[in-house]
């Protein structure tokens, strides 16, 4: 357990880990982190309670993640591999931070709505990746929002990998822009081309 302290001492608290499903409620801890940042939203479960508040820490660690960066002088880039209607919420925290994203296309999920949302610009089929989870205003909301900030930079935050794939392309006449790349260019070179496009 944890324990109070004075202000500014570090406080050590033992978590079991893998002991509790993942639920509406919450989430265990991952066995192979070493390090947690808790952060407190202030909700408090009651009788009316269907689930926690999900995604309350988002702007928080893109902001953390952003800063953190700047003072190390170390490049960041996010990498979205699937990723289910919070993951669009956290896109866009991090592009508002500038933060450059690199969505892999062909894991599904929200890496595969933001490609269809943004790259495509059909947002029906976008939001159809998260029939029956999320807010389904909010996760529109967020993909024009993200579809803004990614004009509005320039097409310099928001790349795709495996995309676009050819048949979705002609579907729309599209070519292939600077912000996509095949499935013949490394992930490692596409995520230094997306740092360096800052």
């Amino acid at each position: 357990g944890g324990g109070g302290g004075a202000p500014g001492e570090a406080l050590h608290a033992v978590y079991p880990v893998d002991t509790l499903a993942n639920d509406q409620w919450g989430a265990a801890l991952n066995a192979h982190h070493t390090h947690f940042i808790a952060v407190d939203s202030g909700w408090e479960r009651t009788a009316e309670s269907t689930h926690a508040p999900w995604g309350h820490e988002l702007p928080l660690r893109a902001a953390l993640e952003m800063d953190l960066a700047s003072r190390v002088h170390v490049p960041i880039v996010q990498l979205v591999v699937q990723g289910g209607p919070g993951t669009v919420q956290f896109v866009l925290d991090a592009m508002r931070v500038g933060t450059p994203i690199v969505a892999v296309v062909e894991s599904g999920g929200a890496a595969r709505a933001l490609y269809v949302a943004i790259e495509l610009e059909d947002d029906a089929s976008a939001m159809a990746v998260f029939a029956g989870g999320g807010n389904t205003r909010t996760i529109q909301e967020q993909l024009a929002a993200i579809r803004e900030l990614d004009r509005a930079q320039g097409r310099t935050l928001l790349h795709f990998f495996n995309a676009p794939l050819p048949e979705d392309a002609a579907a729309k006449g599209m070519s292939s822009g600077a912000s996509s790349a095949d499935a013949s260019d490394p992930l490692s070179s596409f995520l230094l081309k997306a740092i360096v496009s800052r």
